[in-house]
C-alpha cells in the first residue's frame, strides 16, 4: 500500500513538473494561476514522497525485526522444555528426600522437625518451576502477539498477508 502511494507520490511530483515546464515554456500568455497550479503539484507531490518514504523506513525496520519472531518462540518453548525435564527430576528427588525423611522421623520430637525443616524445600521449588514456566508463557504470549501485529504492517507496507 505504501509502495503504491509512493509511486502515486512521484506521479504527481513529475505531473507537477510537467505542467510547470509547459506553462512557462510554450505559452507566452499564461497566467499566474498555471504557474502556482504546476508548483503545488511539486509540492504536493514532494511532501507525499518524503512522507511516505519515512513510513516505509519505520515499517520496513519494524517488519525485518519481526522476521525473528518465529524463532525467538521455538527457543522459548524448547527452553521451557529444557527447564521442565530439569525442574521435574530435582522435585522428585526432593520429594522422595521428604518423604524418606518424614517416615524416619514419624515419632521424633517437634523440634526435630524444626531443625529439619530448611531442607524441606519441593514446595518452594514448585513454585520456582510455576513462576519459570509463567515467565516463559508470557514471553511466547508476546512473541505470538508481536507476529500477530506484523500481518497488518505487512499489508501495508507490499500487500502482504
Amino acid at each position: 500500500m505504501l509502495i503504491l502511494l509512493l509511486a502515486i507520490s512521484i506521479a504527481i511530483l513529475v505531473v507537477g513538473t510537467i505542467r510547470y515546464m509547459k506553462v512557462g515554456k510554450f505559452n507566452t500568455d499564461c497566467g499566474w494561476d498555471d504557474f502556482k497550479e504546476g508548483q503545488l503539484l511539486q509540492i504536493l507531490g514532494v511532501i507525499c514522497i518524503i512522507i511516505t518514504t519515512i513510513a516505509i523506513a519505520t515499517i520496513t525496520v519494524i517488519t525485518i525485526n519481526g522476521m525473528t519472531i518465529n524463532d525467538k518462540i521455538a527457543l522459548y518453548e524448547k527452553e521451557n522444555a529444557k527447564i521442565d525435564s530439569q525442574i521435574c527430576e530435582i522435585v522428585e528427588g526432593y520429594k522422595t528426600y521428604e518423604k524418606e525423611t518424614f517416615e524416619n522421623i514419624s515419632n521424633k520430637s517437634a523440634n526435630v522437625l524444626v531443625e529439619l525443616y530448611p531442607d524441606l524445600k519441593s514446595n518452594e521449588l514448585v513454585q520456582k518451576q510455576m513462576e519459570i514456566y509463567m515467565d516463559n508463557k508470557k514471553q511466547v504470549v508476546s512473541l505470538q502477539e508481536d507476529l500477530i501485529n506484523q500481518k497488518p504492517l505487512r499489508w501495508w507496507l507490499y500487500f502482504g498477508g
